[in-house]
C-alpha cells in the first residue's frame, strides 16, 4: 500500500501546489497508519471519518477526506478496481460559515501604515505588493515581471484561475523598484511560505502591533475596497472568489470604528 501511496504523491506533485501537496500525503499517510493491515473499503474510510470528527474541525475532516478521495480515485484508474471512496460524504458547510471557522487578522488601516512606516526596501515593497494587491502568498511567490500589463497584473490564480487587478500608483512604484530582469528581487528573497511568514512577524515585532500572516494583507486590502464603496462584485473579480457570498463574508470583520456614524444619515 505504502508504493502505491509514494507513487500517488509523485503525482500530485506534478500538478498541485507544494503546500497541497505535502497537506494531502500527511493526511494520506496518517490515514494509512491508521489503516494498519486492513484494506481500504467504503466502511473502513467512514469509520476513520467518523473517528476523526470527534477531534478534529470541519475543515480539517474535509481536507482528509479529500485526499482519501483523491487517491482512491487515482488507484481506482490505474489498477480498473471500484473506488471505495466514491460515495464518502465529509462534513456540509455553509460558504459563510468556512470562511467565519478561520481565526483571521485584519490590519487596521493605522497598523498597515505603522508598518510601511518602519520598513524600507524589500520590507516595504512586499508589504505594499501583498496590501495593495490582495494576492494569496502562492501567488506572490509565483509573481513575474510577465504578469505586469502596464495598469493591470494578471494573476493566475487557485484552480488557474485567471483574473486582473488594477495596479495603482504606489504598487506601480513597488514593482518597477523590484524588477530585475525576469523576476522580482523581493519575490527572490522570500521564495516560501515561511520566509514570507517570518517577514510580516518580524515587520509587527518592530512596529509593535499584533503578529499578523501574508494572508492578513489579503484580508486587509478586501476590506478597504468594501470601506471604499467598490461594488462587490467587483471586488469578488478582484479577489478572485467564487461567488459573492465569499466576499460579502468579509462585512463580518468590520470593526466598531465602520459603524460609528452609520445611523447619522437618519432624521
Amino acid at each position: 500500500m505504502k508504493s502505491q501511496a509514494d507513487s500517488w504523491i509523485a503525482y500530485i506533485e506534478a500538478w498541485k501546489a507544494p503546500r497541497t501537496a505535502q497537506t494531502y500525503s500527511q493526511h494520506l499517510y496518517q490515514f494509512l497508519r491508521w489503516l494498519g493491515d486492513r484494506d481500504i473499503t467504503h466502511a473502513t474510510i467512514e469509520d476513520y471519518i467518523t473517528a476523526t470528527r470527534k477531534v478534529c474541525a470541519p475543515a480539517t475532516v474535509n481536507k482528509t477526506l479529500a485526499a482519501i478521495k483523491s487517491f482512491c480515485s487515482w488507484a481506482a484508474v490505474r489498477c480498473d478496481t471500484p473506488n471505495p471512496a466514491l460515495n464518502v460524504r465529509g462534513v456540509k458547510r455553509s460558504v459563510v460559515q468556512r470562511f467565519q471557522e478561520r481565526k483571521r487578522r485584519i490590519l487596521t488601516t493605522n497598523e498597515f501604515q505603522a508598518c510601511c512606516a518602519i520598513s524600507r526596501g524589500n520590507h516595504l515593497d512586499t508589504l505594499l505588493i501583498l496590501g495593495h494587491t490582495g494576492i494569496r502568498a502562492s501567488e506572490f511567490l509565483s509573481l513575474t515581471p510577465d504578469c505586469d500589463r502596464g495598469s493591470m497584473l494578471h494573476i493566475t490564480g487557485k484552480g488557474d484561475k485567471d483574473r486582473t487587478i488594477p495596479i495603482n500608483s504606489r504598487l506601480r512604484l513597488a514593482l518597477d523598484r523590484q524588477r530585475y530582469g525576469s523576476y522580482y528581487t523581493c519575490v527572490d528573497l522570500y521564495s516560501t511560505h515561511s520566509k514570507l511568514s517570518w517577514l510580516c512577524q518580524s515587520i509587527a515585532n518592530r512596529a509593535r502591533i499584533p503578529k499578523f500572516t501574508p494572508h492578513s494583507l489579503r484580508h486587509y486590502f478586501c476590506t478597504q475596497l468594501l470601506r471604499k464603496g467598490t461594488p462587490i462584485e467587483t471586488v469578488r473579480l478582484i479577489m478572485g472568489h467564487a461567488s459573492a457570498e465569499i466576499t460579502l463574508s468579509i462585512y463580518t470583520h468590520f470593526t466598531e470604528q465602520d459603524l460609528q456614524g452609520a445611523t447619522d444619515c437618519l432624521d
